[in-house]
């Protein structure tokens, strides 16, 4: 058996595509994900003073829950008690029609209509940097901000191919 382990803390996603159905194996950490609000709540009842709970308006008008200024409930090398850096982890046994796994941050999948729309697009391209170059233009084009600026975000993305793209 070949078996993929996937972990991830913070606002990162792998989509694995199996014959040519997008597979979510990994669960961004928001403050949005209704057990990261959950968990972040009952965080709050711990601190002195609470925490810095805010909202404001995502690109597509929905509501985003931030914890003291942050859009994540997890990441590495914060200092804040609440941010854990403590991984969600999962096994998942390949099979012969798996054909790729895009591992990305949440630049691209808020500008993606679905993991299944970014499958498509990059299903039929052979080699991974052509792959990445063209989800990340796709980002880009349909709302992505990139750069280190306010209201900007990072888009990285990483497709690793286990098979030829069908014919």
């Amino acid at each position: 058996k070949r078996v993929l382990y996937t972990a991830n803390v913070g606002d990162t996603r792998a989509v694995l595509c199996r014959g040519g159905k997008a597979i979510e194996l990994t669960v961004e950490h928001k403050p949005n994900e209704p057990n990261e609000w959950k968990r972040l709540q009952e965080a709050a009842k711990h601190f002195k003073y609470g925490l810095d709970f805010s909202e404001d308006s995502g690109p597509d008008g929905s509501t985003i829950h931030r914890v003291g200024g942050r859009s994540n409930s997890r990441a590495f090398g914060h200092p804040a008690d609440y941010i854990l850096a403590v991984p969600d982890v999962s096994r998942t046994e390949l099979q012969d029609d798996d054909e790729f796994l895009i591992i990305a941050s949440d630049g691209l999948w808020d500008a993606m209509k679905s993991n299944d729309y970014a499958v498509t697009l990059v299903r039929n391209v052979l080699e991974p940097l052509e792959a990445c170059t063209i989800l990340n233009k796709h980002a880009i084009e349909f709302g992505a901000k990139i750069g280190y600026y306010p209201g900007h975000d990072d888009t990285t993305v990483m497709v690793i191919r286990f098979s030829a793209p069908p014919q």
